[in-house]
């Protein structure tokens, strides 16, 4: 299945547990990118969260390439969802380029090859306190774009979460 990425469709997103408020819109945002070619083994994930109360937060990995577009979508969401657990940041919303990540957590039995990892996805998302995605299109997602395509040039295995843009980052 092909991705539907960086569509410019009117945006679409998805609020679980909690009721479309301006109290939304006040949160901090986690974008999301995954980055992967046919021609290569490995995939590129990065997320970066930038919120005024704290410092920003970005996460870098080079993995496996995983069986579709879509699935490394899906992969940098959760890995993003679990490093900022572990970092206790859990108040804010996500965003990603791919409009299907958002159909599928709208639609999870529309979707039966990603039972597994939508498992893992609710299992997180319980985390945060009012999960919200919206669709970010790929011009506006900058930084994390820039992050997953830094990881998988790198041309190894690694994960990188942390407090530092790298050289060469957008501000």
């Amino acid at each position: 299945m092909e991705a539907n990425i960086d569509n410019e469709e009117p945006e679409v997103s998805a609020v679980q547990g909690v009721t479309p408020s301006n109290n939304l819109l006040s949160l901090s945002e986690c974008q999301c990118d995954a980055s992967l070619s046919a021609s290569d083994p490995l995939s590129g994930l990065g997320w970066s969260l930038d919120s005024p109360r704290s410092p920003p937060f970005l996460g870098m990995r080079c993995s496996r390439r995983g069986v579709s577009p879509l699935h490394a979508g899906l992969d940098s969401l959760l890995w993003a969802m679990e490093c900022l657990i572990s970092l206790d940041q859990t108040h804010f919303s996500f965003a990603s380029k791919c409009v299907d990540i958002i159909k599928m957590i709208d639609n999870t039995q529309d979707w039966p090859t990603f039972a597994a990892e939508l498992e893992t996805f609710k299992g997180l998302r319980s985390a945060f306190p009012a999960f919200s995605i919206r669709h970010l299109p790929r011009r506006h997602n900058i930084r994390a774009d820039f992050l997953e395509n830094k990881a998988r040039a790198r041309g190894c295995l690694f994960s990188h979460a942390s407090t530092s843009f790298p050289i060469g980052s957008p501000a």
